[in-house]
Parts: structure tokens; sequence; C-alpha cells
């Protein structure tokens, strides 16, 4: 089943795994949602691209996952950070758009922007940011990171076992694994990028999902029925995608 790809097919996504999440969101206040595009532009130069403002406008006052892991995307957090920005005559990452902020492990998330062929604000790749400085990839894209921040989280909702692996390299493996689990008939799902794969066997049986950001270790998690299917398969993988088994989570 193909997910619309926008914020409305995000909530519908999530809906589909977790309904109560999305019972539990709630969208950003008009008041602050004005106040923050007008920061926003004095900062940047440019303004805040429209899947974004749809985020915004859906979810922005309560999100339902934490999309960007530590770091809160509750407008009235990211606009506390852009005041404190503005009043202090700090830089924001060129290009970009903060989007979180207040985090331990990510600091911040930064989103590119650019204006397409057609004249138009889009959004692009997502960084976690510290400062005016990028640090490392994210997302190749916005909207692929809520989708595939929602598959990781809540994919394997039914499914009541799961097994962790960790790299013992920094080779790129994303594609490694990716052929091998194709090769057994597992879908890859659209929001896969060059940071991350989801993939999922034809019966839902079965959730992959996999995270290498460049020059670290790949992180892969497998849920499925029971420990001995995903055992083969985590076996295989190991060997191929050079491995280890951290642990079970059940």
């Amino acid at each position: 089943m193909e997910e619309e790809k926008s914020i409305a097919g995000l909530v519908k996504y999530i809906s589909r795994y977790k309904p109560e999440f999305v019972r539990e969101m709630s969208p950003a206040d008009s008041s602050l949602v004005s106040e923050f595009k007008q920061i926003a532009e004095k900062l940047t130069g440019f303004p805040l691209p429209p899947d974004y403002l749809e985020f915004l406008a859906q979810m922005g006052g309560k999100p339902p996952l934490a999309f960007a892991y530590d770091a809160g995307m509750e407008l009235s957090e990211v606009l506390e950070t852009y005041k404190i920005r503005l009043a202090d005559s700090e830089n924001l990452p060129t290009n970009c758009h903060l989007i979180a902020a207040g985090g331990y492990q990510i600091e911040q998330a930064a989103l590119e922007c650019a204006v397409d062929e057609n004249g138009t604000l889009r959004s692009g790749r997502v960084y976690s940011a510290a400062g005016d400085e990028l640090k490392y990839l994210m997302a190749d894209s916005f909207l692929g990171l809520l989708f595939r921040r929602a598959f990781e989280i809540c994919a394997a909702a039914h499914l009541p076992v799961t097994a962790t692996y960790i790299g013992t390299t920094k080779e790129p493996t994303l594609e490694i694994i990716a052929d091998l689990i194709e090769g057994f008939g597992w879908h890859k799902h659209w929001f896969s990028d060059s940071v991350t794969l989801s993939m999922s066997d034809e019966r839902n049986d079965l959730i992959l999902y996999s995270e290498q950001p460049l020059n670290d270790y790949n992180w892969l998690k497998i849920a499925g029925k029971n420990r001995n299917q995903i055992s083969l398969i985590g076996e295989q993988l190991a060997r191929l995608a050079a491995m280890e088994f951290e642990k079970w989570w059940n």
C-alpha cells in the first residue's frame, strides 16, 4: 500500500498503526505560526517551505512522535530558539531553517531549503546541527524523515519480538542489506534513502529498519513473530554486512 506523500498522508500512516498517537497531537497556535514566519524570514532572508508549514498546521503544537529523536519539534520550543538567535545576532546554518531544538542526542535539526526551476521554495535534506554548523545528514528529505521515523517507531507495533545488530565497519552497508532482503521478496519503502533503509515482507510479519550515517557504524533492527525467523535473516545479514548481534527486545 503506497502512502500519500504529504503531511496528511503521514497522519493516515501513523493512524494505521498507532491511532492513539494521532488523537493526542495538536496544531500549532496560529498566532505563534505568524510570529515564527516573521522571525524566520528575518533571520534567513527566505520564507518557510510549504510542507513544513503544513506540518505546523497539523501537528506543530504537539507532534505525535519524536521525529527528531530527542530534539523538540514543538513550535513553541523552536520559536524560542529563533528569538534567542535573533536577539544575539547569531546566524543559522546557510540556506536552512531550524525545525527542532533543545536535544542532547540531536541538539538541533536543520531543514535545507532551495528554490526549484519554477521559482518555488522547496524543502530539501535534513541535518543534525549545532550553532550555525551542520553536523551530519539525517535524511534526504523532510517528508522522508517523518515517514521513516513513523515506520521505525510504529510499523512493528503488532510484532512481539525484535533483535538489534550493530556494524563492525564504517564502510557503507545499506545497499548490501537491501540487495539481500529484496532477494527474499521484501518491499523497500519509498522513504528509504542514503542514510536509512526501511523494509517489510509481503504480509507485514517481518520488519527491518537500518540506519547508517556517513562515516559511521550501521545499526539495524528486525522485528517478527518469533526468534527463529529473525535469527535466520539476522545471521545472513551479519555475515554479509559485517554486523554483530546486539540484543533481543521482547
